[in-house]
């Protein structure tokens, strides 16, 4: 069975003959037809007006809901990007510190460490100098207990107030204790 129907769409109106499903539970007087869009044929809404796929008044198609979120996405990702507009963004970031510090191991070896900290203090490193010169470049990483500084290859620096030990990996890639309890002997900048 088809139904002729004239159906407002903006400002449009349109006449088609549309196949018509039975929906004898509906008391409204609405059609539903097989495309599951409901056509209200009292006046409540309009004459024969559509009402909408879900049958809710005012609901919009998936292209216009997925253009509105693309939209909203889009709004946020330019609000978040201008907040983060910072010394970074523009950058101008920084290295500060570099204070050394000298520390005297158990056997008598001196060790020089540089601290630094980029001026937005995103990340801490250190620029550990052991004996015989072999410099090492560590980034600061979690530590439960003073600081740890490792590049996790081939040294671990630990600090917890004023002593230090430094750890490097052996041949079987264990970590074995190279240094131990070294003191804080000076400070420079």
């Amino acid at each position: 069975m088809t139904t002729a129907i004239t159906a407002r769409c903006g400002r449009r109106y349109g006449t088609a003959a549309v196949p018509r499903l039975r929906h004898p539970g509906r008391a409204d007087g609405a059609m539903v037809f097989r495309d599951r869009t409901i056509v209200s044929l009292d006046n409540a809404i309009g004459p024969h007006s559509i009402v909408s796929r879900s049958g809710s008044a005012g609901s919009r198609s998936r292209t216009a809901i997925f253009r509105g979120a693309l939209t909203g996405i889009c709004i946020a990702l330019l609000a978040f990007l201008s907040a983060c507009s910072g010394d970074a963004a523009k950058g101008n970031l920084a290295v500060t510190g570099g204070d050394v510090v000298t520390y005297q191991a158990e056997n008598g070896d001196r060790i020089t460490a540089k601290y630094y900290s980029l001026s937005d203090k995103s990340l801490d490193f250190v620029k550990v100098t052991l004996p015989g010169g072999k410099e090492y470049t560590l980034p600061c990483v979690l530590s439960a207990s003073g600081a740890r500084y490792t590049d996790d290859r081939e040294l671990v620096w630990w600090t917890k107030g004023d002593t230090a030990q430094a750890e490097k990996r052996d041949e079987s890639g264990e970590w074995k204790t190279l240094y131990s309890e070294c003191k804080e002997t000076g400070k420079n900048k």
